[in-house]
């Protein structure tokens, strides 16, 4: 029985009179798919509608049709349906996805849903699921028809316009070769979770409410009882009572900023601000990563972050429920988080981390010789900074600052407070860095006049990115920050490619292996393995992750818990490892 379901599309159900047989078509065109399921968070599915060809319109079959894996299906954010495919025993193999939402993303659209990039290519106006799927139990399957049937068919026309500019703006090895084979990976990445001790979550809150008290009582000496530590207003009056040196005022009232960055640079001056500080580190951990590392916790013990891989313009992963993103690395409160993350029983955690990758894909790309050969000299780069920069080996922190620097934008004065120094300091060291790494300096240059020329910078393996803050009329502080982003974008973009392509190879590598992928967090990659398997995973990390054009070491460690791993070593996994790995 048909149904006339607009201007632009027709819907179908099966009653005998007409149902696409995808399975004896053969063509290289792909289909566009999208699955109705009773709300978002089910994977029970309702109905399936199809566009085969938007001149004759698509349409709605109400069950879950079965894929055959000869043809190529064209998804709006291939995520969900994949995994709903998954939880319904359907799976298709990674070259048969196409991906609208990906490629909106590679294309640089802000907003990537398919009701508004159809309004806006098209004109198009249909309702978002909310306001059409109310009830949706309820729903005749002439609604479902109408709501469902323009989503497969723009989704197509989408796919078309898409795969032209990507084909144009010569990204079709990103988006095939990386950006699509990824999606499976994540899915999977996210089904398998890691395992939560949450009793080492328990003891280290608890620590941490204890420390927030002790910290308040110590601030209520220099402020009172009256004082909100939480007020901004009512910390800078109190720092202009307690005669702290003036930083930066606010706007509007005219008072010291307690902005956290402002109050890092007055670190010493005064007891208050020390604890201010340290009260406002704990509160973090406290409501950002243990309170949401809690919530996040499933009936199997394990967290299951959504790892959204278009959430950032470089194109690193970003990271939800928890943020795993945002742990802190190197502090000793990030280790004990990490401690928290332990491997699943009989099972063990083996975490490859790729050393220093941004320096590395900053040291390819300039082709600077004293970097690169620092490197292959396994030399500590940060150390010969310290010594043939600053002329000091002591400030091998103040080197590492000014290495990280370049990959990560900052500028004169936040590269000052970093390094504890003053910015006359910091521009004298630039012009010794420079004069070290000449490579470096020359290719900053170049990308910084690309980058104003044409308003955009492209990474090795093709990513396109707009930089904006370079049009006219810009100031020139906000033009400068804009074109330090341009190098950080291509930096960390080429970086995260690294990690990326790493995945995929290992992905195919250990298939039909107990080992599975279960984070990407920063550089590392956490992999779940039983103990006999070790080994053998280890030797394929090493075969597979490294780079083919360039050397990035990949340290590998071994542990039960994420936060207290034991260095692998190459002659083997010695039992005393084995041990203290499942202890």
């Amino acid at each position: 029985m048909p149904f006339a379901g607009g201007e632009h599309y027709y819907a179908y159900w099966s009653s005998g009179q007409y149902s696409p047989d995808i399975a004896s078509l053969n063509t290289s065109l792909p289909i566009a798919v999208d699955l109705e399921t009773k709300n978002l968070y089910s994977h029970e599915v309702i109905g399936t509608s199809l566009c085969i060809d938007p001149k004759k319109g698509s349409y709605f079959i109400p069950s879950l049709l079965s894929l055959p894996n000869h043809q190529r299906y064209i998804f709006h954010n291939a995520n969900f349906d994949l995994r709903v495919l998954k939880r319904n025993g359907v799976s298709i193999p990674e070259d048969r996805i196409e991906d609208t939402w990906v490629q909106a993303h590679l294309v640089e659209e802000k907003d990537k849903r398919l009701s508004s990039l159809a309004h806006r290519y098209f004109g198009a106006r249909f309702a978002e699921y909310k306001t059409s799927i109310s009830g949706a139990e309820e729903l005749s399957l002439s609604a479902w028809a109408a709501y469902s049937c323009p989503h497969s068919l723009y989704t197509y026309m989408l796919y078309e316009l898409f795969s032209r500019e990507i084909t144009r703006l010569g990204m079709e090895h990103l988006y095939r070769d990386i950006q699509l084979p990824l999606i499976p990976i994540i899915i999977d990445m996210e089904d398998n979770g890691i395992a939560i001790d949450t009793s080492a979550i328990t003891t280290l809150k608890n620590s941490l409410m204890r420390e927030c008290e002790l910290l308040n009582e110590a601030m209520v000496y220099w402020g009172g009882l009256g004082v909100n530590f939480s007020s901004g207003e009512q910390v800078g009056r109190l720092m202009l009572k307690l005669g702290i040196p003036l930083t930066r005022l606010t706007q509007k009232k005219k008072l010291p900023s307690t902005r956290n960055e402002h109050l890092v640079s007055l670190r010493g001056t005064h007891p208050f601000i020390n604890l201010l500080i340290r009260d406002r580190a704990c509160k973090k951990l406290l409501n950002t990563f243990i309170a949401e590392i809690e919530s996040s916790i499933g009936e199997d013990s394990r967290i299951h972050p959504h790892f959204n891989q278009t959430g950032t313009g470089p194109g690193r992963f970003s990271s939800t429920n928890p943020n795993g993103q945002n742990i802190p690395v190197r502090s000793e409160e990030g280790k004990k988080v990490r401690r928290a993350f332990v491997a699943g029983p009989g099972m063990v955690l083996v975490v490859a981390d790729y050393s220093q990758i941004e320096l590395r894909c900053l040291a390819f790309c300039s082709n600077d010789q004293a970097m690169t050969r620092a490197y292959r000299e396994n030399k500590d780069l940060h150390l010969e900074t310290a010594i043939d920069v600053i002329g000091d080996p002591r400030r091998r922190f103040a080197g590492k600052t000014m290495n990280f620097s370049l990959v990560y934008g900052s500028g004169d004065e936040g590269l000052a407070k970093d390094a504890n120094v003053s910015v006359a300091t910091i521009r004298e060291w630039k012009e010794k860095y420079f004069q070290k790494y000449w490579g470096v300096a020359r290719y900053i240059e170049r990308v910084r006049e690309s980058a104003q020329r044409t308003g955009k910078v492209v990474t090795p393996n093709g990513r396109v990115r707009t930089i904006p803050g370079l049009t006219q009329g810009e100031s020139k502080k906000d033009v400068e920050h804009a074109l330090r982003q341009a190098v950080n974008t291509i930096i960390q973009g080429f970086a995260a490619e690294i990690v990326q392509q790493g995945m995929i190879r290992m992905s195919r590598a250990i298939a039909g292996t107990r080992a599975k992928l279960l984070l990407q967090v920063h550089d590392e990659l956490v992999y779940e393995c039983p103990p006999e398997e070790v080994k053998d995973l280890v030797r394929t990390m090493e075969e597979v992750l490294p780079h083919k054009d360039f050397d990035v070491p990949v340290e590998i460690g071994v542990g039960h818990s994420w936060g207290e791993l034991t260095k692998y070593d190459r002659k083997g996994w010695a039992e005393v490892d084995e041990k203290k790995a499942l202890r």
